[in-house]
């Protein structure tokens, strides 16, 4: 049993251990936290060994890169397949492509705000993901590739992020009812549209005599 598992492994591509290794990264991660989690873990998780991991990763700031960049890519893939869909639009892929707020999102953002003081690897990550979200959807979406794209794109990412954290942090029911405006104040965002806040925030004064 012991040599079938080894010839398996001898199977797999090194793209394969490589995602392998990434999946296994994010699993630990979330589980016990970035620090917290031992480089021997996930290569236990992942089923090599911790000689192959720092082969492919010298570092753990490499792997935490790779999560990111790997979720970037799994987004931008799922935007892609659905951008043919009638109605599809900078809202709609900014949707898709925010990452969900989790623990390790937040603590993954917190260790590259301590690179950006110290000159770090991971200090221009974040720049990075934004400039790879905003050259795509000048090319997916080239109806909105105006001049201030960059800005509605950093709106409504700022708007998605924040209210995925509330939620993340808060189940009040009147969430619902962020998630509904937020939306459409996104959509308007994306679509250049006006907003009726007369509507959304319905005064329930009377008049008195």
């Amino acid at each position: 049993m012991a040599k079938r598992k080894a010839t398996q492994r001898q199977l797999q591509t090194p793209e394969v251990r490589r995602e392998q290794m990434i999946s296994a990264a994010q699993e630990c991660m979330r589980e016990k936290g970035l620090h917290a989690t031992k480089v021997t873990e996930i290569a236990k998780r992942a089923g090599v060994s911790v000689g192959l991991l720092y082969h492919l990763f010298p570092n753990k700031d490499a792997l935490i890169e790779a999560m990111m960049d790997a979720n970037v890519d799994a987004t931008m893939e799922q935007a892609n397949s659905r951008r043919q869909s009638t109605g599809f639009d900078l809202y709609d892929y900014l949707s898709i492509s925010s990452t969900p707020v989790d623990s390790l999102v937040l603590e993954t953002l917190a260790e590259q705000w301590r690179h950006q003081t110290s000159g770090g690897r991971l200090s221009g990550k974040q720049n990075e993901t934004l400039t790879r979200i905003r050259d795509f959807a000048s090319s997916a979406l080239p109806a909105d590739g105006e001049p201030d794209l960059d800005l509605r794109i950093r709106l409504i990412i700022a708007m998605n992020f924040g209210l995925g954290t509330l939620l993340a942090l808060d189940n009040y029911e009147a969430n619902q009812r962020l998630a509904e405006i937020s939306e459409i104040l996104g959509r308007a965002i994306a679509n250049r549209s006006t907003v009726d806040f007369s509507a959304l925030f319905p005064s329930n004064s009377s008049s008195s005599d």
